[in-house]
């Protein structure tokens, strides 16, 4: 697991590393653990984890030539934080409109199956 500090909205904040980009858990667990001193000092690390555990999650990426693996890497990353993935998608760049609403439907569709 690889962690990182950086800017969110010009304020400090800290995450884990996934492919694709960065799980912001300063964004929940800033007050226990402000930042990655606090995070390694305190042995934080099972809580990071613990965020995604058991909860509702769906992966996506923009691209501009090929997705290549992207999705499958973020997908199996949320998978093994603990996360119930409802499903996934890769929408290029030049056709966002259409597939974000093809994202949205995808999502409504598979959260409809599990009531």
């Amino acid at each position: 697991m690889k962690l990182v500090s950086f800017l969110r909205n010009n304020k400090p904040t800290w995450g884990v590393v996934v492919d694709g980009g960065v799980v912001d858990c300063g964004a929940k667990l800033g007050k226990k653990y402000p930042d990655l001193k606090a995070v390694i000092a305190n042995r934080g690390l099972a809580d990071a984890k613990k965020l995604a555990k058991g909860k509702k999650a769906a992966a996506f990426c923009t691209y501009a030539l090929n997705p290549g693996t992207s999705l499958q890497k973020m997908t199996s990353v949320l998978d093994s934080l603990g996360a119930e993935v409802l499903g996934g998608l890769a929408l290029h760049r030049a056709k966002l409109p259409q597939h974000t609403e093809e994202f949205a439907a995808r999502l409504v569709e598979r959260a409809n199956e599990l009531v």
